[in-house]
């Protein structure tokens, strides 16, 4: 099972609004599908982006803070700057752009993409912004974060989602043909190819740096190690296509959205499921994680966002699984 080129996309036809909620704290956004969530590197504020031009502030008790204005079409990607001033958003028009958090100004524009830019990634020394997106070869752009001049372009074949590396020294890259590639950041090849049986459409480094996670079309969560290239664990419970997913600050627990309207996190030491939070009558599309690891904010098509807690982890031993190991290649994937 392959994914259709824009997956987010089919969200943007799902907009009806709904009230059925089960979160403690939540804020309607009438006729507003939430794409994507971003909490804020200082723990004091959660952006959002989505259709018609969504794109707000929030604050940790989900009140809204700013509301950017005049936007239009569809913002799928968001992201905020590690010293928590800015944010980077990208959208179908093809167009990354960063904004002053403080007084909404567009500080400048990114361009490379024809059309629908599905994520963006300010890397974690906060000195470059990484983007996917639809063009003539598919590629990762990457741009300087300063001078907002274009670094690189890399041909990464199909790519829905691409993430930095904790130092920043290498992307992780989710392809739409069922290939997951680790690409060096300097010179843009690819480092190790993983490849799973349908379509990748979120990926998510560890904290350290030492293992990768990507979710599926087909509803599965594979993780690896990063550094031997060996096969981890793989989680399975999304009825569906995996939307949205991401490691805990602590790196001991991965939180998964799904279009199955559902949010569960996964113990990384059992593979077991933790627990899981249901979104009713709802794709459940981007998610993030606090700072400190104790609440997550995620949103839908129905245009709320959620914040709720969680709880820590068990450890135990590791579970392996019988996965093929990864195949090293000199050329990218496509």
């Amino acid at each position: 099972m392959k994914p259709s080129k824009a997956p987010r996309l089919i969200v943007l036809l799902m907009t009806i609004a709904v009230s059925m909620l089960f979160a403690s704290q939540s804020v309607m956004a009438q006729f507003e599908g939430v794409m994507a969530t971003a909490w804020s590197p200082d723990g004091s504020k959660i952006a959002i982006s989505g259709v018609n031009g969504l794109l707000q502030i929030r604050d940790t008790s989900n009140q809204i803070i700013r509301t950017f204005t005049g936007l239009g079409g569809n913002l799928l990607a968001v992201d905020w700057s590690p010293d928590s001033t800015k944010l980077v958003s990208g959208g179908d028009d093809g167009l990354v752009r960063i904004w002053n958090i403080t007084n909404s100004q567009q500080l400048g524009i990114l361009t490379g993409f024809g059309s629908y830019v599905q994520e963006v990634d300010w890397s974690p020394y906060g000195n470059k912004i990484l983007a996917t997106g639809v063009s003539n070869s598919y590629t990762l752009i990457v741009w300087n974060a300063l001078t907002y001049q274009q670094v690189s372009a890399i041909n990464a074949g199909n790519v829905y989602s691409a993430k930095w590396s904790p130092d920043s020294s290498k992307i992780v890259a989710g392809n739409g043909a069922g290939y997951v590639n680790i690409i060096a950041a300097s010179l843009g090849n690819p480092i190790t190819t993983y490849s799973v049986d349908s379509g990748v459409i979120p990926v998510s480094w560890s904290p350290d740096g030492n293992k990768i996670v990507a979710g599926t079309a087909a509803g599965e969560i594979k993780m690896w190690n990063s550094s031997t290239g060996a096969s981890l664990s793989t989680y399975t419970g999304h009825v569906g296509q995996v939307a949205a997913l991401a490691f805990s600050p602590n790196g001991q627990q991965i939180a998964s959205a799904g279009f199955d309207g559902t949010v569960r996190v996964w113990s990384v030491a059992t593979g077991q499921q933790i627990v899981s939070f249901t979104k009713p009558q709802s794709f459940t599309t981007s998610i993030a994680w606090s700072p400190d690891g104790s609440q997550l904010a995620f949103g839908g098509d129905n245009g709320t966002l959620e914040i709720v807690s969680v709880p820590l982890a068990p450890t135990a031993t590791p579970t392996v699984d019988a996965s093929p190991t990864p195949v090293t290649t000199d050329e990218p994937s496509q």
